[in-house]
Formats: C-alpha cells, structure tokens, sequence
C-alpha cells in the first residue's frame, strides 16, 4: 500500500498540486454519444485511475444520458455559479454560459470551430466577445485552427492540447 501512495505523490508533485485538492470543471453542450463529451469523459476517469490530486466537475447544457459513465460529479450549467475552481468551456454556447460562475477562472478549450456551423445562431458580437475576452484563457485541440482563430478576432491563445490531455490540461492552469 505504501508503493501506491507515493506513487499518488509523485503525480500530485508532477502536476504542481501539492496541497490538497484543485477543482476543475469542464463544461460540456451534452454528456451523450458525441465525440468531445466521450474524449472529455475518458480523460478525466482514465486520468483518476492514476492520479490524485484534482477534483473534476462536468457540467452540461442538455441533459442527456452520457456515453460513458463518469467518475466525477455531473451538474446542469444553471448550477455553475456556486464553482470555484477552473472552469473549461468547449464551445461557445458553453463558454456563454460558463460566465455565470463568477467565482471561477474561465479557460475555453477550442475543440472544434462550432460556431462556423450554418446550424448554429450565434451572433458575431456573442463569438467576438468570447473570443476577445481577457477574462477567459483561450488553447485549442488543435495547431491549424490558430489562422481562423485569427481571421474570427481571437486576441490570444495559451497553447495546444491534443484530445483532453489532463497533463497539457494542467500545465496550461499552472501557467496562467
């Protein structure tokens, strides 16, 4: 038993969290079978199986069964204003609502360029705002999307993380 507790000790000093536990929030549009909720949901049980040390909220839009089973805690986003912690947003809907938690550090996590869809009614001045903002700390999923991220008036980007990497995740909340 002794092995596995250092080994959590390790993690916890690799990750910079030292003293108890850091909250991490992430909010989804949906818990169901689509691909960001499944990648989110997979780091973050695959990411308690190994470590110590965080603890992880998700929090959803549209209540929907998720596609697989979380080992944190699930809320509606109009429960979002009593977190406290680092909140990740992973659309602009969710970034929308992810202000409402006043009391958090907003990251918006740009999984995908939603908001190009034709089947999404979001106003430029909504996008802009979210993607403008110095209140929020911007990272995308993916390198090729810093030209558009440009073209669409997004001020600043804090870096790249590949599928929820909870490690990249981290180094990005202990930068900032």
């Amino acid at each position: 038993m002794q092995q596995k507790h250092n080994q959590f000790e390790r993690n916890i000093k690799k990750t910079g969290y030292k003293d108890g536990f850091t909250k991490v929030g992430f909010v989804l549009d949906s818990l169901d079978a689509n691909q960001i909720a499944y990648t989110c949901i997979d780091s973050i049980n695959k990411w308690s199986d190994e470590n110590f040390g965080l603890s992880f909220t998700l929090f959803y839009r549209k209540n929907y069964l998720p596609s697989i089973d979380p080992k944190c805690p699930r809320y509606h986003v109009k429960d979002i204003m009593a977190f406290d912690g680092h909140l990740i947003s992973t659309s602009i809907e969710s970034s929308i609502a992810m202000q409402d938690a006043v009391k958090a550090k907003w990251y918006y996590y740009i999984y995908d360029l939603d908001w190009k869809r034709q089947d999404r009614n979001l106003s430029p001045d909504a996008v802009n705002k979210i993607l403008s903002s110095n209140k929020i700390t911007r990272f995308t999923r993916s390198p090729d999307f810093v030209d558009e991220l440009k073209l669409a008036g997004c001020s600043s980007l804090n870096g790249d993380v590949k599928d929820f990497d909870i490690n990249n995740i981290l180094e990005i909340i202990n930068a900032g």
